[in-house]
């Protein structure tokens, strides 16, 4: 009987996928229970939480996830359970696909918990280019407490690789800082700070933008090298040039 539960669940995502038109948005087709991989933003050389939610959960003892990345990108460093589903058995590899297990077998009360189950922490490779890299999810055995098969369907998500060029030069009035965020990501409150070549501070601008480029001149003695530093608080990415006398560099 589970074999033929899990050939229809099979059939019914393949329609779903295959008819979108079928369900208008706010139909039945929107309460499915279903897994989602939220997206997130980071840097190169940084790191970025993922998590994985469930919606329309209707009660459930096992539940086996494998979920992909690009692992030329991404490198899985740490999983931490929300403690919603039971009893865990989660791979100790973490390489793509990275499988995730709740197994309660004797459970005789399904575990309907929704929201986050499970968060991913990856490391973003300190040169990877800016973009989009997909993280997707898909279903193995799912069943409840009647050991029936129980139907989720998946979304995919995606972690953004946001970065950014800054370059800086000597001018009369002191620095002038040139801030250009890749892929126009925006970003807020964003800030440069400049420092002498022995780490003393020398002041900082602040810059209110939403996408795009932006240059501003910061006071400082154009006699002395400068380290600047551009800072963004939505926390996307940093970076750092060395402005000399008579010269820019990035």
């Amino acid at each position: 009987m589970r074999r033929i539960n899990r050939i229809l669940a099979a059939l019914l995502c393949v329609a779903l996928m295959l008819s979108p038109a079928l369900m208008p948005p706010g139909s039945a087709a929107d309460l499915l229970p279903t897994v989602k991989v939220c997206s997130a933003t980071g840097a190169p050389g940084q790191t970025v939480s993922v998590n994985l939610a469930l919606s329309g959960n209707p009660g459930i003892t096992t539940m086996v996830l494998d979920v992909s990345f690009d692992e030329s990108v991404l490198t899985l460093q740490q999983v931490t359970d929300a403690d919603k589903l039971g009893a865990q058995l989660h791979s100790d590899k973490y390489r793509s696909p990275y499988r995730l297990t709740w197994a309660n077998d004797l459970s005789t009360t399904n575990f309907s918990g929704s929201g986050r189950i499970v968060t991913l922490t990856f490391a973003v490779s300190a040169d990877a280019a800016a973009g989009d890299y997909p993280i997707s999810v898909t279903c193995g055995d799912i069943y409840n407490a009647d050991m029936e098969d129980v139907l989720f369907v998946t979304q995919d998500g995606s972690v953004t690789v946001a970065s950014g060029s800054v370059t800086a030069a000597v001018v009369p009035d002191g620095v002038s800082v040139r801030i250009e965020p890749s892929n126009q990501l925006s970003y807020s409150l964003g800030f440069c700070v400049v420092y002498d070549e022995n780490g003393q501070f020398l002041g900082f601008q602040t810059m209110r933008s939403t996408t795009g480029a932006e240059t501003v001149v910061i006071p400082c003695d154009p006699n002395r090298a400068h380290t600047v530093r551009a800072f963004f608080l939505n926390g996307t990415w940093c970076a750092v040039c060395e402005a000399l006398s008579g010269s820019v560099t990035s």
